[in-house]
C-alpha cells in the first residue's frame, strides 16, 4: 500500500560502512526487543565474506534452534525453482523466451504470456490470493495439486490485468505455472527432481520441497508455524488457528511458490554459492546486472535487486505463509549475507527492520536514546505557519499526526524514516555550531512538495 503526505522524497548519502566490529550489543538487544514476550521465535545468522560474524537464536522456541534448524521459507523458495528452470535451460530443454502455451496448453487466454514474464512478474496473471485473487474464484476455494489448480483456473476464463511485459506485479501464480512448466518438461515430480538436480549436487542437504498444508515440518531439527490465535486467545499451531487454517487447508498443496523448507546454514551456503559457483558469468550478469537506478528496486530472476546508497547493490527476498516469516539478502558490493527464519508470529510480532539490522552489522547505526533523543523534540513551523510537532516516548520519536503518533526510526544523527510509509517519507535535520537542531526537511518520493520547518521550541 503506498501511502503520501504530499511530501517529496529526496535521498541523502550516508557514510560508508566499516564492518569492525567484532560483536553486537546493539543487534541482541534489538532482537531481543523483537521476541519479547513471545512475539516471535527463530535464527537470525549474518556472514562477511562467507565467514558467520553474529549467529543468534532468539524466542520461546530458542533452546531448540541452531543454524541448521529446519524452517520453512515461503516465498524465498522462488528463487530455486528459478534456479531449476535455468538448469534445465543450459541443457536447451526450455526456452526463456517461449510463450507459455508451448508447455501448458490449457491456459489459452495466457497463451502469449512469455515464461520469463511469470519468472519476473510481468506476466498480467492475478495473483492466488486477495479479495479478487483466483483463489477466491475457484469452485471450492480449495486445490490439491498444480494439476488441478491449472485446470481450475483454466474453467475461470479470466483475462490479464495488463498486457504482458507492460509492468511489474507481483502474482504467486506465476511461480505455481513455472513448477508445472517444469515437471511437464522433465516428466517428474516437481520435489523428487529438484532434490536429485539441484539440492543434493549443491550440497543442500537441509533444503528440499515440503506440503505446506500443515504447520508441522516433521523432520529431524525442525520447528513447526506458530501463530497468536485472537480467536483461542493463545498460541497455536496456524493450521489450528480459525484466522489462519482455511490458508492452510486451501492452498498448502501449490508447489514453487513456496513450498520449501531449509536452514540458516544452507542459505548461507546458497548465497555463497550463486555468487560463486552455480551462475556462470553470463548467468549472473542476466539476473544481477540488471540496470537499477540508486535507492530503487526491480525484481529480477526470483530476486529484489536493490541499489542503495548506503550498502551499494543488495538482492534479497522476503517470505511469508502463516506461521513463518523470512529474508535472505546479500549485499553484492560488500559480500554481506543476512539471513531471518522465524516460526512464531506471536501477538505483537513485528517484522525486523532490516536497514536497521544492516546499519548495525555496518557499524553506522545512529542510536537514538535519553542523552540524544531531546535534541528532536520540540515544535517546528514552516514560513506560512503550519505546526509539526515532535515528541518523545521510552526512547523513541515520533511525529504528531492529527490524533496519531507516528514513529520515526533514525538513520543517521540527521536523517530518520517515518515507520510504515511507501514510498519512504524521509525527515532531514540540520545542526547549528552547538550541536542544536535549527531546522527539519520532510520529503516523499512522488508526491511533489519539500517541506522545510524551522525549529521554534523544545
Amino acid at each position: 500500500m503506498k501511502i503520501f503526505l504530499g511530501i517529496e522524497f529526496l535521498f541523502l548519502l550516508l557514510s560508508g560502512a566499516t564492518y569492525s566490529q567484532t560483536d553486537f550489543p546493539l543487534l541482541d538487544k534489538y532482537i531481543s526487543e523483537l521476541s519479547s514476550n513471545d512475539k516471535s521465535s527463530g535464527h537470525l545468522l549474518v556472514s562477511k565474506d562467507d565467514t558467520i560474524i553474529y549467529s543468534n537464536a532468539f524466542g520461546f522456541q530458542k533452546d531448540n534452534i541452531d543454524e541448521n534448524t529446519k524452517f520453512i521459507i515461503a516465498s524465498i523458495a522462488k528463487q530455486f525453482t528459478v534456479a531449476g528452470l535455468i538448469l534445465l535451460e543450459r541443457k536447451g530443454e526450455i526456452d526463456l523466451e517461449a510463450p507459455i502455451s508451448k508447455y501448458i496448453s490449457e491456459l489459452k487466454c495466457f497463451g502469449n504470456v512469455k515464461v520469463i514474464e511469470l519468472i519476473n512478474h510481468q506476466s498480467g496473471i492475478p495473483d492466488l490470493y486477495g479479495e479478487e485473487g483466483i483463489l477466491v474464484q475457484m469452485p471450492d476455494n480449495s486445490v490439491t495439486s498444480n494439476n488441478q489448480f491449472i485446470n481450475d483456473f483454466a474453467t475461470l476464463k479470466l483475462k490479464p490485468l495488463f498486457a504482458p511485459g507492460l509492468k511489474y506485479e507481483y502474482s504467486n501464480t506465476n511461480y505455481i505455472l513455472l513448477a508445472s512448466i517444469l515437471e511437464r518438461i522433465t516428466k517428474e515430480a516437481f520435489a523428487p527432481w529438484m532434490e536429485k538436480n539441484l539440492f543434493k549436487p549443491n550440497g543442500l542437504n537441509n533444503t528440499g520441497v515440503i506440503s505446506l498444508n500443515t504447520s508441522t515440518i516433521a523432520l529431524d531439527n525442525s520447528v513447526s508455524g506458530m501463530v497468536y490465535s485472537n480467536a483461542n486467545k493463545k498460541i497455536t499451531l496456524a493450521e489450528k488457528a480459525q484466522e489462519t487454517a482455511e490458508m492452510v487447508r486451501s492452498t498448502g498443496n501449490l508447489l514453487g511458490q513456496g513450498a520449501m523448507f531449509s536452514t540458516p546454514s544452507d542459505l548461507l551456503k546458497w548465497t555463497s554459492l550463486v555468487y560463486t559457483g552455480f551462475f556462470n558469468d553470463e548467468e549472473k550478469q542476466r539476473i544481477f546486472g540488471v540496470l537499477v537506478d540508486d535507492d530503487s528496486s526491480q525484481y529480477s530472476f526470483g530476486w529484489e535487486l536493490e541499489n542503495s546508497n548506503e550498502f551499494g547493490r543488495i538482492a534479497h527476498h522476503s517470505g511469508r505463509w502463516p506461521g513463518w516469516n523470512s529474508n535472505l539478502e546479500h549485499q553484492i558490493d560488500n559480500n554481506v549475507t543476512i539471513v531471518y527464519l522465524n516460526n512464531l508470529e506471536g501477538k505483537d510480532y513485528e517484522y525486523p527492520d532490516f536497514y536497521k539490522i544492516r546499519q548495525i552489522v555496518a557499524g553506522t547505526y545512529y542510536d537514538l536514546n535519553k542523552t540524544n533523543i531531546y535534541k528532536y523534540v520540540g515544535n517546528y513551523q514552516t514560513e506560512d505557519g503550519k505546526n509539526d510537532v515532535l515528541v518523545a516516548r521510552d526512547n523513541e520519536l515520533f511525529k504528531v499526526y492529527g490524533e496519531y503518533e507516528l514513529k520515526l526510526i533514525p538513520r543517521s544523527k540527521t536523517r530518520f524514516e517515518l515507520q510504515g510509509f511507501a514510498p519512504t517519507v524521509t525527515y532531514e535535520f540540520t545542526f547549528d555550531d552547538q550541536d542544536n537542531i535549527i531546522e527539519s526537511r520532510m520529503f516523499q518520493k512522488g508526491a511533489g512538495v519539500d517541506v522545510k520547518f524551522t525549529k521554534r521550541s523544545k
